[in-house]
């Protein structure tokens, strides 16, 4: 990270060190709206980019369910969410919706929540731990009690289901691990708890792969001793409340340990399970069930959607979406300006690698064909030193590297710099993520594009231009991509975009259907919630968890088709 990024990073943890315990007395004795637009423009003259609404997230959380509440239950249909992401989270509020409208139909839901049961949990991050932030677990778990109250959700504390003697001495087994081999084929009472916490690490200290050394074997260990509680704390959990025998699981996002826990106990008791995330844009939905919604992979439907031919209306949607993203529509942040194509690479035949961020969940553990994203990179780097292509390799770096501020040095930009001496012998050229280029000028003039799994392997097929998959990339196997098998096939269709140019013919009306289904027929969009991910504000435009469900009555009723099915 950039030392300006350093700077920032500090400054916004002074900030909150200092600010955390004034605005929980501010929230507790109810002035804190009436100060909001004193704080706000004192953090922005600190050049903070966080910016407070007037009432915090679990207040307005609450407001929803003033004049309705959860009505008593004792049905044995129930709906079981482990929810680990706070109170604070807009997903408890999609939650508590979604079994809110599931009581009126005679299924009864129990909310699971952590209160500070587990060592590690998947909100922590490097240097920002609940050692860093003294605040981060009360943050997390002190609004379910309020909540608990004014929604009469039936919310379960998982310290009151610890199994501590139990608990202990497996944590005194799992403190006997002393390295990463170790850890990771770790197993118990029939879980690959091991390998299922590794993306957990990795996102953990944001890295593409994990480092061995002492400190990566202590957070290791914390991560499986938090698995292991859960599974304790769930077992425990079911032996004194028999009538919770799940007939659904419902999980936030569902990749990472904690949840994913949740996911492999569905699994191996036949129990079916929605994850469920927000995607691309302001107020998105999307879940899956019976696997990771991340994945993005929704083949039946798809299969089924396609079926029929895409509308002159569905093209146009989708075209117009495609067309937005160039301008930064949709997303969090435009990251690609109206630079255009530097002069040295017209009539200049060249093709572009465009790399993914190293620690982004579409790419952890994600790895089909080589190692790791780096070891893909340094490959096509060997691949263009050995064979002497005549296209120049442009290498694009992602732009967001440049814009994120994150605690790592992980990027890949970092990496090109560590190579750069077998680079400069090569036909190869960098863009590092700061460059004043275009990625979509350079798809515009560009023979052909290498990605990873990054959507931008879409736009590329958009443009008529070929696109070389290396990752595990959502849109694999589908007729406008090229999808190797292997790393033998990988290279053999890399030669083949080489020499002398071939036209393709891409299937633009699939292309567009496809598009269609991810971004219009899978993502929903919820009405009466808007989401400012710039400045962490949300605001509703509703009334009541009653007005919230009539708004949103065509996608609340699909999903529970879809679930109760």
């Amino acid at each position: 990270m950039s030392s300006q990024g350093i700077r920032y990073l500090n400054r916004l943890q002074r900030f909150k060190r200092l600010g955390q315990p004034i605005i929980i007395i501010l929230d507790k004795i109810g002035v804190f709206r009436y100060i909001v637009p004193i704080i706000n423009p004192i953090i922005r003259k600190l050049k903070i980019k966080k910016q407070f609404q007037k009432d915090l997230n679990y207040r307005l959380i609450g407001r929803a369910f003033k004049h309705h509440k959860f009505p008593e239950n004792t049905s044995k249909k129930v709906i079981f969410f482990p929810f680990f992401s706070g109170g604070n989270n807009i997903f408890f509020l999609i939650n508590l919706a979604i079994g809110y409208r599931l009581s009126m139909k005679g299924y009864r839901s129990f909310y699971l929540i952590c209160d500070k049961a587990i060592p590690i949990c998947s909100n922590e991050r490097v240097h920002k731990t609940r050692h860093t932030d003294s605040y981060l677990c009360y943050n997390c778990s002190k609004p379910y009690n309020w909540l608990k109250k004014v929604t009469k959700a039936e919310i379960l504390y998982m310290s009151d289901y610890t199994d501590k003697k139990k608990q202990d001495f497996v944590y005194k087994e799992i403190e006997q691990l002393n390295n990463l081999e170790a850890l990771m084929s770790y197993e118990f009472e029939g879980f690959p708890i091991g390998k299922l916490v590794e993306k957990s690490v990795m996102r953990y200290y944001f890295v593409g792969k994990i480092e061995d050394n002492n400190d990566t074997i202590q957070v290791y260990q914390k991560f499986i001793k938090s698995i292991v509680s859960l599974h304790l704390g769930f077992c425990q959990l079911l032996k004194i409340h028999p009538e919770i025998k799940p007939e659904k699981i419902i999980l936030y996002n569902g990749t990472l340990s904690l949840e994913g826990y949740y996911r492999l106990w569905a699994e191996k008791n036949n129990t079916n399970y929605i994850t469920q995330e927000t995607y691309i844009g302001q107020d998105s939905w999307i879940y899956k069930q019976n696997d990771e919604v991340m994945k993005l992979r929704w083949d039946k439907e798809w299969n089924d959607f396609k079926k029929n031919e895409i509308s002159l209306n569905e093209k146009k949607e989708a075209i117009n979406y495609l067309e937005g993203l160039t301008k930064g529509k949709q997303m969090y942040d435009r990251l690609n300006l109206d630079y255009a194509l530097d002069s040295d690479l017209k009539n200049r035949p060249f093709i572009v690698l465009f790399t993914n961020l190293n620690f982004d969940t579409a790419v952890l553990g994600r790895n089909p064909i080589f190692n790791s994203m780096k070891e893909w990179i340094e490959k096509i780097i060997d691949y263009w030193i050995s064979n002497s292509p005549p296209e120049l390799l442009v290498i694009r770096v992602h732009p967001a590297e440049a814009k994120l501020l994150k605690p790592t040095n992980d990027f890949i930009g970092n990496y090109l710099d560590e190579v750069k001496h077998k680079i400069k012998k090569a036909n190869i050229q960098v863009y590092e993520a700061h460059d004043k280029v275009s990625s979509y000028e350079l798809i515009k003039h560009m023979k052909a594009g290498l990605v990873y799994s990054s959507t931008i392997g879409i736009e590329i097929a958009y443009n008529n231009k070929p696109c070389l998959i290396a990752g595990d990339a959502f849109y694999k196997h589908q007729k406008f991509v090229m999808s190797p098998e292997n790393e033998e096939n990988y290279f053999q269709l890399l030669k083949s975009l080489s020499g002398e140019k071939k036209g393709i013919s891409i299937n633009r009306s699939e292309l567009l259907q496809f598009v269609y289904f991810i971004y219009f027929n899978r993502v929903k969009r919820l009405k009466g919630i808007r989401i400012d991910h710039a400045n962490h504000i949300n605001s509703f435009s509703f009334d009541s968890i009653e007005e919230l469900s009539i708004l949103n009555e065509d996608v609340f009723n699909e999903f529970e088709n879809e679930l109760l099915a």
